[in-house]
C-alpha cells in the first residue's frame, strides 16, 4: 500500500507539473471519475440493477463532468459530450449483437465463479455486467477521442471564423484519421496485455492459435478489444458533424432565435 501511494502520488504531481491549473482540473475529474465506478456503479451492480443501463448512467456522468472540468463550459465541450455518448452507445449495441451471436456468456473467470456459488436473493446478469465492463473500458478512449477532435473544429474555427461548416467536418476528419490508427492499437493492445499469461500458458501446452480463439476468455476480449474500437472509430465522424455545427452556430443567431 505505501507504494501504490507513492506511485500515485507522482503520477498525480506530473499531471499539475506538466498541465498546471488544468492538470488539478483533471485530477479533480479523475477522482471523481474512480468515486463513480467505485462508489456508485459497482454498488449499483452488485445489488441486482441492470449493469448496462447503470453503466450508461455512470458513463453520461464521468463524461459530463470529465469534459467540462477539462474543456469547460462550451461549444467544445458539448459537441464532445455529444459526439462521445453517441459512440458509446454504438460500441454497447455492437457488443449486445456479437456477444449474442458468438454465445459469449461472460462465465469463465474466477470472479464470476465466485458469484454464482454466492447465496443471493436476486440474480446477477453476468453477460450484462460483461457489457458494462466494456462500456467502462473504453470510455476514456472514445472521450479522448471526442474532446481532441472538437478542440481541433474549435481551433480550427477561431482561427478562420469564415470557414465553412463542410471544410471543418473535412477538416475534422483530417485530424481523426491521425489519430485512428494509434487509439485503435491503444484499445486492442490494452485488452490483449490482460490475456498475455494465458496465453502464453496455453503455448506451453501446444495449444494453436485457432484454438484460443475459441476459447471464451480470448473470445471475451476480443469482443471487447473490437467492440471498444468499432465506437471509438464511429465517435470520429460523428463529432465532426456534431462540432462543425454546434462550433459554426454564432451567438448572435440565437439571440435571434430566441
Amino acid at each position: 500500500m505505501p507504494y501504490i501511494t507513492i506511485l500515485s502520488l507522482l503520477f498525480l504531481a506530473t499531471i499539475v507539473i506538466i498541465a498546471g491549473i488544468k492538470g488539478l482540473k483533471t485530477i479533480t475529474a479523475l477522482i471523481l471519475t474512480v468515486g463513480t465506478v467505485v462508489f456508485i456503479l459497482v454498488p449499483m451492480i452488485s445489488k441486482g440493477y441492470d449493469p448496462i443501463i447503470s453503466a450508461l448512467m455512470s458513463g453520461i456522468m464521468v463524461t459530463v463532468v470529465t469534459l467540462s472540468f477539462v474543456g469547460g463550459i462550451n461549444k467544445k465541450t458539448l459537441s464532445a459530450v455529444f459526439g462521445t455518448l453517441l459512440g458509446l452507445g454504438c460500441a454497447v449495441v455492437l457488443t449486445l449483437i456479437a456477444s449474442s451471436f458468438m454465445r459469449v456468456t461472460g462465465i469463465s473467470t474466477e470472479a464470476v465463479g465466485m458469484i454464482m456459488i454466492t447465496d443471493l436473493d436476486y440474480d446477477l446478469d453476468i453477460r450484462g455486467i460483461f457489457t458494462a465492463g466494456i462500456i467502462i473500458g473504453c470510455l476514456g478512449a472514445v472521450m479522448d477521442v471526442g474532446m481532441s477532435i472538437a478542440s481541433s473544429i474549435s481551433e480550427i474555427k477561431k482561427v478562420s471564423a469564415n470557414i465553412s461548416k463542410k471544410e471543418l467536418f473535412s477538416s475534422g476528419m483530417s485530424v481523426g484519421r491521425d489519430i485512428m490508427g494509434t487509439m485503435a492499437n491503444t484499445l486492442i493492445l490494452a485488452y490483449t496485455g490482460g490475456t498475455i499469461m494465458q496465453m502464453v500458458v496455453w503455448k506451453i501446452y501446444g495449444i494453436s492459435f485457432v484454438d484460443m480463439l475459441n476459447k471464451e476468455y480470448i473470445v471475451a476480449e476480443v469482443v471487447k478489444a473490437l467492440c471498444g474500437s468499432f465506437g471509438m472509430l464511429l465517435t470520429i465522424p460523428i463529432t465532426c458533424v456534431i462540432a462543425s455545427r454546434i462550433i459554426s452556430i454564432d451567438i448572435k443567431e440565437i439571440d435571434e432565435i430566441i
